[in-house]
């Protein structure tokens, strides 16, 4: 995701989650932002603020075809680990919910290119389509100060 450019980070924007024809690679479902801010101290210069993207509500996913068929889910983190939240099998014309909700995803790093990421992928190429919400928002995160 780019990063986003505004006079101050959201407390929560809502953003809408549609992939329709889920491929067999694993595809970005949503990434975690940053944001590009004017500086506190109001003297002019931007600065670079952490985001996060937070899963309120589980992900819907839709079999289109006739025939049972599995999709995966993943999380990529900003340092590039891997973790596999597992493999739903959805029978065919039907639907499931993928329990993502409260799981939040950041982009704390200025100098990365690229936050948090869930990704999906399927069995086979446009057997499902993706859709749900999320929340776009500044990350809160401690400021230490050196004693």
């Amino acid at each position: 995701m780019p990063r986003i450019i505004t006079r101050s980070p959201s407390s929560g924007a809502a953003v809408r989650i549609a992939l329709v024809d889920l491929p067999t690679g694993w595809t970005n479902v949503i990434e975690a932002p940053d944001f590009d801010t004017p500086d506190s101290d109001g003297n002019g210069i931007r600065e670079v603020t952490p985001g996060e993207v937070f899963m309120s509500r589980p992900l819907n996913v839709t079999n289109k075809t006739a025939t049972l068929r599995w999709m995966e889910l993943r999380v990529i983190s900003e340092s590039g680990a891997i973790t596999f939240l597992g493999r739903w099998i959805i029978p065919g014309m039907d639907q499931g919910l993928l329990p993502v909700q409260g799981l939040s995803l950041f982009k704390l790093l200025a100098a990365t290119a690229v936050g948090d990421r869930l990704q999906a992928r399927a069995e086979l190429a446009a057997v499902f389509d993706l859709f749900g919400s999320a929340l776009e928002k500044s990350a809160d995160i401690h400021d230490p100060v050196t004693v």
